[in-house]
Formats: structure tokens, C-alpha cells, sequence
């Protein structure tokens, strides 16, 4: 899922960036089109905050931001006699 947030202009960048991060499916990657230095160091230091990683690179004049899908921790799952 692509999402192009460069027609906004911080805050509203970081707002639509978690709005489209509470919306995503998390099947699949989801990058984010950012316009601003500024918004992309104020959602990376959000993300870091929540625990989701994430990359980031330069694509000319905007900033990319992937987030991957999160790969379920076996350390997480209960015991095999609470999941049935």
C-alpha cells in the first residue's frame, strides 16, 4: 500500500501518516510519500516510540518511509494448550 502525503505540511503530515498506519492491513508493506525533513523525523521518532520498524530513503525532492508487515514473535503466542 502506497500512501502520498506530500500535499501536507506538518502536523497534518504526521496526522494522515497515523491515520493511514491505523487503516493499514499489515498483510502487505506500507510506504508512506513524505514531503518535508521535518515530518519524516517527527513520524520516524513516533514510530520508534511505538515500537513499529521502518526504513527510509531519499526519492528526489520527497522522503520515502516502508514500514513491513509485523512477523507474528513466537515468543508472543501462548502455549499450544491455550490456543485451542
Amino acid at each position: 500500500m502506497r500512501v502520498d502525503l506530500t500535499s501536507y505540511r506538518c502536523p497534518l503530515a504526521l496526522v494522515q501518516a497515523k491515520l493511514s498506519i491505523r487503516d493499514w492491513p499489515r498483510q502487505s508493506p506500507l510506504e508512506l510519500l513524505l514531503a518535508e525533513a521535518s515530518s519524516l523525523a517527527d513520524l520516524c521518532r513516533w514510530l520508534d516510540s511505538q515500537g513499529l520498524p521502518h526504513e527510509q530513503e531519499r526519492q528526489g525532492a520527497f522522503f520515502q518511509l516502508r514500514l513491513m508487515p509485523l512477523q507474528p514473535d513466537s515468543a508472543d503466542l501462548p502455549p499450544a494448550k491455550e490456543m485451542l
